[in-house]
């Protein structure tokens, strides 16, 4: 497992295949993508009025959980590889292009603030959850296969 803190922006950070920890920094958010590996990854992106253009989050094996907070948004996406994933945005602001999830039961859970144009969920018995003030730019939401 490995410990991957992230300090500039528009950088390209792949995680390892055990289950890695990646942090993001306040102004190391714009521009960043990050490849999650086969393990269970933690991605925590807690950045009070740190704005995030154009980010592109790839999670792929394992139970993922991203935790997105105080982060203002332009054209982000994130997408949730097979496992069962946790998403979750609070207190975010801007639009969120897509969601992925993938194979798995995933729970995707909005807060205050968040605003997508498409949640698109694989296999698996996902769950989408919102509170507060939630609006979606296209308002697609497309379900997979399993009991949503």
């Amino acid at each position: 497992m490995a410990n991957i803190i992230v300090v500039s922006p528009s950088l390209s950070t792949e995680a390892g295949d055990s289950g890695d920890l990646i942090v993001f920094r306040s102004g190391a958010i714009s521009g960043a993508s990050v490849i999650g590996g086969a393990g269970a990854d933690s991605l925590e992106m807690v950045a009070p009025t740190t704005s995030a253009n154009g980010i592109d989050v790839s999670l792929k094996g394992g139970a993922d959980l991203a935790t997105v907070s105080s982060v203002a948004f332009s054209g982000a996406s994130f997408a949730l590889g097979a496992g069962g994933d946790t998403l979750a945005l609070t207190g975010t602001d801007g639009v969120i292009n897509t969601i992925l999830g993938g194979a798995g039961s995933d729970v995707i859970q909005l807060h205050t603030g968040s605003e997508f144009s498409a949640v698109k969920l694989g296999a698996g018995a996902d769950l989408i959850s919102g509170v507060g003030n939630i609006s979606a730019d296209t308002g697609f939401i497309g379900l997979g296969a399993g009991a949503d």
